[in-house]
């Protein structure tokens, strides 16, 4: 697990390391401009024997870009620095700029008309860093556009400290314009502007690098944000040899309509293939037949039965994979949510939650909501628009307002409660397909059994399903991915996981 922060926070990580623990400014700068230059030293060895350039503005991010550029040329490489800022520099800059011209370095250039910039195999972002709050214009903008253009021009490797320069460290927005790197060097942890869009597509590889920044720096605020890699499928919850079918949940999918049955098979399947223990379908009666013979493991049972039994036999509730938007439909899930048994309300039952909003008086701490973000506007009378625009806020309002887990989907998910934010980094394009979110209802109505906490749950289930994406991918491809791939995908990755 990783620890995210939004980039406007790293001034307080900084300080506190600073005058709190009594580490020198400078001895995090030179261990934030050596571990980035060890990567890169490695990459010109390979690929370049040409001159590096090394851009900079006034600031600290400027400074680290100054001694980058030095161990470049202790190395015997020849480096040439691009001052862009014209106005007054910080003092670790003025620092940085003394000892380079000490060791005779004399190759500043202070125009961008001064660089051809044809000539460079390699170039260094250090122009802005985490701390930009406003929009990039002149000469900056310039540069910045220039640079671009020659990437795509003469395939430059383009490396950035700490974010691309014209990204919001909070938000990922681009203020006006931003640089497209190929990786980025972040300093201590992730920050949310590179992890959320569009400010994830312009990172390009993203390497954390530890510097010696104080990890109690990183609790100076109540709300804690993380983010899930590989190695994080050891949290996967274990499965005892003393154990029974009751062991991993009783999970009921409220699902299907009478003209949809494959909603209710992909989520039936997804909760079985993740583990469920017994998995009841409560569907419409034409639907019995066919899920019998697709899934002979599950109990079907349909609405001439008394879903007041069904709900009391469940320990996790799907609502709403299929379900339409029927009075029918709309009665149980207010059934469901008089309840408040665990449940996870995904599709038409947001959209019933959408259209009967006094049912969302009714939410509280045992809902997970699965919206995208044309359900999410829905829930929010407002525009797939204004949510984009602020995504964080969006979804922390909706929280606060209704005490749910809120799993946020999108090309960057997001499960959010009241005090954590786990931002999801696995899945692919591919999964816009039809069932895919079936399959993550399925997955999270077992997780949730498993695990007890619903926001553990909802973001291993959100990181599992994208990993099952990119496995998916690997075989078949964007273009054909489909949801019976996910399911295969799921098998295959908790089979790995099992084994290893």
């Amino acid at each position: 697990m990783k620890r995210i922060i939004p980039g406007s926070k790293m001034k307080e990580v900084d300080a506190y390391t600073i005058d709190q623990v009594g580490i020198p400014s400078l001895v995090l700068m030179e261990r934030a401009a050596y571990t980035s230059f060890f990567y890169l030293h490695q990459w010109y060895e390979k690929n370049s024997q040409r001159p590096v350039l090394i851009l900079v503005g006034g600031g600290n991010n400027g400074a680290d870009g100054l001694a980058i550029a030095r161990m470049f040329f202790l190395s015997g490489i020849q480096v040439h620095v691009l001052v862009l800022s014209e106005g007054k520099k910080s003092e670790q800059w003025l620092r940085q700029e003394d000892i380079l011209k000490n060791l005779g370095f004399d190759s500043f250039y202070y125009n961008l008309k001064e660089v051809n910039l044809s000539a460079y195999d390699l170039m260094v972002d250090g122009i802005f860093g985490v701390g930009l709050s406003r929009q990039v214009e002149g000469r900056y903008a310039e540069a910045i556009l220039a640079v671009n253009d020659a990437k795509k021009t003469y395939g430059t490797y383009l490396a950035a400290i700490d974010i691309p320069s014209g990204l919001d460290g909070d938000s990922g927005k681009v203020m006006g314009c931003v640089l497209d790197c190929d990786i980025t060097f972040t300093m201590g942890v992730y920050k949310t502007g590179l992890l959320l869009h569009p400010g994830c597509q312009y990172c390009g590889k993203v390497v954390v690098c530890e510097i010696g920044l104080a990890p109690k720096a990183y609790d100076l605020w109540d709300e804690t944000l993380y983010t899930y890699e590989e190695k994080d499928l050891d949290l996967l919850y274990k499965r005892s040899e003393d154990t029974n079918k009751g062991s991993y949940g009783k999970i009921l999918i409220l699902a299907g309509s009478e003209t949809m049955f494959g909603a209710a098979y992909f989520s039936g399947m997804a909760a079985y293939l993740s583990g469920g223990g017994l998995v009841q379908i409560y569907t419409p009666k034409n639907n019995k037949e066919i899920l019998v013979d697709k899934i002979p493991e599950a109990i079907v049972s349909t609405y001439e039965e008394d879903f007041a039994e069904k709900i009391k036999w469940a320990s996790v509730i799907v609502v709403g994979p299929g379900l339409g938007k029927t009075k029918k439909a709309k009665e149980l899930l207010e059934m469901v949510l008089d309840a408040k048994k665990p449940c996870v309300i995904d599709a038409d039952g947001l959209n019933l939650l959408s259209e009967h909003r006094e049912l969302m008086k009714k939410l509280g701490p045992f809902a997970i909501l699965t919206p995208h973000l044309g359900e999410m506007a829905r829930l929010q009378n407002t525009s797939i628009k204004e949510i984009k625009g602020n995504l964080l806020k969006s979804a922390k309002d909706f929280v606060k307002d209704t005490s749910v887990t809120l799993v946020l989907k999108d090309s960057r998910s997001l499960v959010i409660t009241k005090n954590m934010i786990y931002i999801n980094q696995s899945g692919n394009e591919g999964m816009g397909t039809g069932g895919s979110g079936d399959v993550l209802s399925g997955i999270l109505g077992t997780f949730y059994h498993c695990y007890k906490d619903p926001q553990i749950a909802a973001a291993m289930a959100v990181y599992v399903h994208g990993l099952c994406g990119d496995l998916g991918k690997k075989k078949y491809g964007s273009y054909s991915l489909m949801a019976r791939h996910l399911l295969e995908s799921l098998k295959n990755l908790l089979d790995d996981v099992r084994k290893n």
